[in-house]
């Protein structure tokens, strides 16, 4: 479904949406100290900003003035580090979060964004079809080799 608006509001709630249903795979423990919300809201936040030290950054501030943009823009309860992303991240179906990438590329699509990167001619270029991408099911860590062919839209 596409989002309401391309803001920075909805585009976050459609992600906490979708962490929501991932669930946690792990087992519950004393050591589980991260939200697998703040493990996935901590890479997008490091993504967003693009800057890989980014939370590193916001923890440093949050311990001296116990406040930090990680929180306040993104929601963060706790800030983990780079390796607990990872180890939290490498748990998750990135399945998961595709339907933030569909509904982004509905709303850009439906509101025309998309237009100007078609050619039409000898070259037709077309925009990625979340569809053609899902039905492949494509993962992490398993590189395969696709033509462009498959992802034009039908």
């Amino acid at each position: 479904m596409p989002l309401a608006s391309l803001s920075f509001a909805s585009l976050l709630g459609s992600l906490n949406s979708a962490i929501d249903e991932m669930g946690d795979p792990r087992r519950p423990s004393n050591a589980t100290s991260y939200s697998v919300q703040d493990a996935v809201l901590g890479a997008f936040s490091a993504f967003f900003m693009q800057s890989e030290s980014f939370l590193d950054y916001q923890r440093q501030s949050n311990s001296r003035s116990g406040q930090d943009n990680a929180q306040s823009l993104f929601g963060l309860a706790q800030i983990p580090s780079v390796e607990q992303i990872r180890n939290i991240l490498d748990q998750l179906a990135t399945r998961g979060l595709f339907s933030v990438f569909v509904s982004v590329y509905r709303t850009l699509q439906g509101q025309g964004y998309l237009e100007r990167f078609k050619q039409r001619g000898d070259n037709e270029k077309q925009p990625l079809n979340p569809s053609a991408i899902a039905a492949m099911g494509l993962r992490r860590h398993q590189p395969t080799r696709y033509t462009h062919r498959s992802f034009l839209a039908p």
